[in-house]
């Protein structure tokens, strides 16, 4: 029995981080903090959530005024009229018969990007993200997701500020 437990969970992370993984990002080889540097404010947008989530009691919403009010809690400016986006998705898989999930919690920071090759050419990429993987109880989803959200976005901000500090 634990042998059967120990292989869902290995393909439930397996399976979660193969699908989760972007392909369409932006490599940076510099310091990535300089990707933060001069952006004056941020648009928050949450990736709508599996059903298993919302039952387990989390929201988009939720996600979102919890983003929303680390950033302004730093004195960051969040606007809806921002290029700078914040992208927040939440995947989940539900391990069958025994009440826990696997998730893959990431962040991307979506900007303006400029195809040097051809300058008339932009579009919006993420160009930095953090993500946190892990298993959890679905009586411990919603704190355990809002703590570890709030604690990449504290991460985000600390980077922020190394760059653009308060004047």
């Amino acid at each position: 029995m634990k042998k059967a437990v120990s292989y869902c969970v290995f393909t439930g992370v397996f399976l979660l981080l193969f699908f989760c993984t972007a392909s369409g990002r932006a490599h940076f080889f510099g310091d990535k903090k300089e990707l933060l540097r001069e952006i004056a404010s941020f648009r928050v947008f949450v990736a709508a959530l599996a059903p298993e989530a919302k039952k387990a009691g989390l929201a988009e919403e939720i996600l979102k005024t919890d983003v929303e009010f680390q950033f302004k809690t730093a004195g960051i400016e969040v606007s809806d009229s921002s290029n700078t986006g914040i992208y927040v998705k939440l995947d989940t898989l539900c391990l069958e018969n025994s009440k826990q999930f696997v998730y893959n919690l990431r962040i991307d920071l979506l900007d303006v990007v400029v195809l040097i090759r051809k300058p008339e050419v932009s579009c919006h990429a993420s160009t930095w993200s953090e993500s946190k993987t892990g298993i959890i109880s679905q009586a411990k989803m919603v704190e355990t997701i809002r703590k570890h959200l709030i604690n990449e976005i504290d991460l985000l901000i600390y980077e922020y500020r190394t760059v653009n500090p308060k004047e």
